[in-house]
Formats: structure tokens, C-alpha cells, sequence
């Protein structure tokens, strides 16, 4: 009997293994629509910036040149004016050493005055001739050239940053126009707190304890903003005016390292540079997207799933070749393979070909491939199949990003009227 059972168990075993679901990931490139495309044919953007900074160190340069001519021209009159005070010095020198001198001999007839018994008494007193200390001429060193120190300063081109950062997806840079897209991003001073310090009682695994033990840890807290202004305007029509989203507010830093405000002010115009772009793309820009595709196939071994591995390989090609603006019929014959084998689906058979587990990566295949060709409402009809079986934690986490993503791809059709 147990020899029986063991032999059902291995038949199992080979069953499940027989129908093991693999996937192969790629990317594919397609077409994300703007949420509020403008009305009229844009003939292209020009974007300008400008910030509180100098564009270059030319202005650190020259006055280091300047301040080294200075002290050029200055040189001659400086070697004069050093030898006058040195003969000034020695003349002062000179009357020195005669009081010094004076004043040994005064002491000296003084001292000698004294008794014996008293000048032995006050022998570490006796009285020493010191004289003052020669003055050295020490001529003036020649002016020489310093260099400015960089590594404090901040400087930004405009030019350089809107190029850069700033551009529409789907259209080229032009000249200013009615029918161009004109932006203009302006950067504000950055403010920033003073930094305090916390601290903070944290748990931690001691080795050599062998259990967890308190410590206090040192955190750094200040707040800092960069308050920037853009504007968009098409056709006399102002599209945004103002503080761009969350820039007029403080951002709080709480970390264990004391921050470096001058990289934080370095890093604040990048960053808003590239918020706003994408800002700029997602409401107005017709932009390239890439995405992230898995094809679901069934381990093959004895042919029982050609037609699946057919799919698969069509359907790698057709993501591989992708054409926004094209048909797409590889896509289309592997959609019709995976159609047809869906129709043998038997959820209550474990043996079935097309079994529960089968089944949804069909499913998965099918929504993933109407998601690339925007057929949203066939797309959502094998979404709300695959929310009707018992999926694990990660299959109902890719049914949300799902949802995410029709809900997305939806509405930017419907701004564009498709």
C-alpha cells in the first residue's frame, strides 16, 4: 500500500513539474499621450532659466588679477617705505644700546657700593649689561599671483541648464513663437536653518552581549527650500505662472551625518530642473516610454505546449520590434494562440492542460498585450478574470499595478479624445 501511494506521489510530482510555469522578461518602447495636450500645432519649445549665480568664476578671476597688479604697481613704494623703517630702527637701536649701556654703569657704581657680605648676599643680582637685539632688514617679498579658491563658489549658465534639463518629448527646440511652447524657470535664493542636533536612544545586537542593547545616536535636523518660479505660456495663453508645486516649502533633513548645505544648495537646481521637466512632459509632451514586459510560457517537454511556446516566441518578437504607430500583427497572432488556448481552460482539473496556474499566466499574457496595443476595455475584461481566481500576494500586487496603469493610459486617452 505505501509502495502504491509513493508511486501516485512521483506521478504528482511529475504532473506539476510538467505544467511549471516559467516567464522571460524585456522592454519595449511605446507612446505615452500628454494629460492636457494643447490645442493648435506646436511648432516646437524654448525653455530659459536663470538663477541667482554668476554664470562664470570671471569675476573671482579678475579681481585676483586685479588685487595682484595692486600689489605690483604698490611693490616699489613698499621696498622704500621698508627701508625707511628699518633705518629708523637702527637709529632707534643705537640710542637703545647707550641706555643699556648707561644704565649697566649706573647699576654696576651701585653695586659696587654695597659690602662684601651684601654682594655676595645679591650675587644672582649683580648687574648684567643687555643689549637690545640687532634690527634685520627684511626686504618685502615680490607680489606673486593667487590664485582664486573654486571649490566654494557656484556657478550655473542658464543656457547650459535649460539644455540640459529642460525639453517637450515629441518636438524640437526653436526660436521664440505663437505656436512654441515658452517656459521660463527662475531660481530664488536658497534659505536654509541652522542645524541642530538630536539625540535619539536606538537598539541595537551586541555580539558579545549576545542580546540587544541601547546607544545614543546623534541626529542632525535643519530645513531648507528653493523657492523656484516657472512659467508656460503658448499662443498669448499662460499655461502655469507661479512657485512651481512644493518648492516654496522647507525640506526637513534628519540624518545621522551632518549635512553639507553647499552640496545641498548645488543639488537643489538640478533636482527642480528635473521635476519640472517632467512635469512639463506629463501634461504637455507626447514621450517614448519604456516598459517592463513578462511572457508567460509552460515548460515543454513532450510537446503538450507547443502552441504556448509558439506564443511565446511570437510574442518576443513582437515586443523586441514594437512599433508605436504600427500594427503589430506579431502581437495580434500571439494574442490569438493564447485566445484560443484559453478556451480549454479548466480551473477545476489539476490535470487539465490549461489549469488553474496556466490559465493565469494566459491571462497575465493577454492583459499585458492589450496594455501595449492602449485596447483598454478588453484589457480590463481579462483584469476582472484574473481578479475573480485566488491569486498569491505577488499576482494581486501585478493586478494593482495593473489597474494603476489602465486607469493611466484611460484617462490620457480620453484628454486626447481617442
Amino acid at each position: 500500500m505505501k509502495k502504491f501511494l509513493l508511486a501516485v506521489a512521483l506521478m504528482s510530482t511529475i504532473t506539476a513539474v510538467g505544467q511549471r510555469v516559467k516567464s522571460e522578461k524585456l522592454e519595449y518602447t511605446t507612446e505615452r499621450l500628454p494629460l492636457q495636450p494643447i490645442n493648435g500645432n506646436i511648432a516646437g519649445y524654448n525653455f530659459k532659466v536663470s538663477t541667482p549665480y554668476p554664470e562664470d568664476n570671471s569675476a573671482l578671476e579678475d579681481f585676483a588679477k586685479q588685487k595682484y597688479q595692486e600689489e605690483l604697481d604698490n611693490y616699489p613704494a613698499l621696498v622704500e617705505e621698508s627701508k625707511i623703517l628699518h633705518e629708523q630702527a637702527m637709529e632707534q637701536y643705537d640710542q637703545d644700546v647707550l641706555t643699556a649701556r648707561e644704565n649697566f654703569k649706573l647699576e654696576s657704581e651701585e653695586f659696587k657700593k654695597l659690602s662684601l657680605v651684601e654682594r655676595l648676599a645679591m650675587s644672582d643680582q649683580k648687574p648684567k649689561l643687555k643689549l637690545p637685539s640687532k634690527p634685520y632688514y627684511r626686504k618685502p617679498a615680490e607680489p606673486y599671483y593667487k590664485k582664486p579658491n573654486l571649490s566654494n563658489s557656484i556657478v550655473f549658465k542658464g543656457e547650459v541648464l535649460a539644455d540640459s534639463y529642460l525639453r517637450l518629448d515629441g518636438y524640437d527646440k526653436s526660436e521664440e513663437g505663437d505656436d512654441v511652447l515658452t517656459g521660463q524657470v527662475v531660481f530664488y535664493d536658497f534659505e536654509k536653518m541652522d542645524v541642530s542636533t538630536e539625540v535619539k536612544q536606538e537598539s541595537y545586537y551586541s555580539r558579545s552581549a549576545k542580546k540587544n542593547l541601547n546607544r545614543n545616536v546623534t541626529y542632525y535636523i535643519t530645513k531648507y527650500k528653493r523657492p523656484t518660479e516657472l512659467t508656460l505660456t503658448y499662443n498669448g495663453e499662460t499655461l502655469h505662472s507661479g512657485i512651481y508645486d512644493l518648492t516654496g516649502e522647507y525640506v526637513e533633513y534628519n540624518d545621522k551625518s551632518r549635512p553639507n548645505m553647499f552640496n545641498i544648495e548645488k543639488q537643489t537646481i538640478s533636482d527642480n530642473l528635473s521635476e519640472i521637466n517632467a512635469y512639463i512632459n506629463d501634461f504637455y509632451g507626447i514621450s517614448q516610454q519604456v516598459n517592463a514586459v513578462e511572457v508567460f510560457y509552460v515548460k515543454n517537454k513532450k510537446g503538450e505546449y507547443d502552441d504556448l511556446e509558439e506564443a511565446k516566441e511570437v510574442a518576443l518578437k513582437a515586443y523586441a520590434g514594437f512599433d508605436i504607430n504600427g500594427d503589430n500583427e506579431l502581437l495580434l497572432d500571439a494574442i490569438d494562440i493564447w485566445k484560443t488556448a484559453l478556451e480549454e481552460s479548466d480551473l477545476e482539473d489539476r490535470k487539465a492542460r490549461i489549469d488553474t496556474k496556466v490559465t493565469e499566466a494566459i491571462l497575465f499574457n493577454l492583459v499585458e498585450a492589450h496594455i501595449a496595443l492602449k485596447d483598454i476595455p478588453t484589457a480590463e475584461g481579462f483584469l476582472k478574470d484574473l481578479k475573480s481566481m485566488k491569486l498569491n500576494y505577488s499576482e494581486k500586487q501585478k493586478v494593482e499595478s495593473y489597474e494603476t496603469q489602465l486607469a493611466s493610459i484611460s484617462e490620457r486617452l480620453e484628454a486626447n479624445g481617442l
